[in-house]
């Protein structure tokens, strides 16, 4: 495999949003539009008017993947995000061949990670923009997603399921039909798909957010010369937060390019 190659591999799973939306025992309903699934998880999770007050946020964890190039590697993290538009994230990955040391920046000019190998710009449109701290407000305000409301289940768990569809991506929402709880989110891009589930919820701020998320990544990989048929790669992810700070005090510097 090409360095480049393995490095985007390594970035992409590295730099899969781990950061699950928050979940708190809501009001048993039932809901019949994707709208009223989302406002009732916002009312039942702290609140739409206390999400729109998260002006900052901090989480410090620990990240172990299994499955990369068939080893373990564990990796800890401290992520800094500013609404909207800014994050700022360091990571030190344990690799067969020492620390792997990551800085990622993301600005609404775009973002980049330097890395060992040097400084990877991330191509326009190839990460989410950052827009609001919980992403209910965000579906609740985007004029180009479409939601539709399915009822179903998640590993025998009767859910309402709604279905984001976008023109870059697809995503599903299960929600626990009892207690409106957040259980799982999958994300499918051109390039892969992401599959998380969501555990061990807590109090911060009066804002309840699982400090214990597994993810699934499945990513498309070119192995060899760029016209050799891609591959897809699943890596196995548990990410365990340490802590969680909202409204924290943030430096202009961190987000600086050079």
């Amino acid at each position: 495999m090409r360095l480049a190659t393995f490095a985007s591999l390594l970035l992409f799973i590295l730099l899969t949003p781990a950061r699950a939306q928050t979940d708190k025992e809501g009001p048993k309903a039932n809901l019949d539009t994707p709208e009223a699934v989302l406002e009732a998880h916002l009312e039942a999770t702290g609140g739409a008017d206390a999400w729109a007050a998260v002006q900052s946020r901090r989480d410090t964890g620990e990240r172990i993947m299994d499955g990369f190039m068939n080893q373990k590697m564990t990796s800890r993290f401290v992520t800094t995000t500013r609404y909207p538009g800014y994050l700022h994230q360091t990571q030190a990955t344990a690799t067969p061949n020492g620390t792997m040391d990551v800085t990622v920046i993301q600005t609404p000019e775009g973002g980049w990670a330097d890395t060992p190998m040097g400084r990877q710009d991330f191509p326009e449109g190839s990460r989410p923009p950052i827009t609001t701290p919980k992403a209910e407000l965000t579906l609740l305000n985007d004029a180009e997603a479409s939601l539709t409301l399915d009822l179903g289940t998640y590993e025998e768990t009767p859910a309402y399921v709604v279905t984001v569809r976008r023109d870059t991506s697809d995503a599903r929402r299960w929600y626990d039909r009892e207690s409106l709880l957040l259980i799982a989110a999958e994300t499918a891009t051109p390039d892969g798909m992401t599959l998380s589930t969501m555990a061990d919820y807590r109090d911060v701020d009066g804002l309840l957010v699982p400090f214990e998320e597994e993810q699934e990544v499945f990513i498309r990989v070119v192995m060899g010369s760029p016209d050799s048929e891609p591959q897809v790669h699943k890596v196995s992810t548990e990410v365990t937060y340490e802590q969680i700070e909202f409204n924290v005090d943030v430096d202009d510097a961190l987000f600086a390019d050079g």
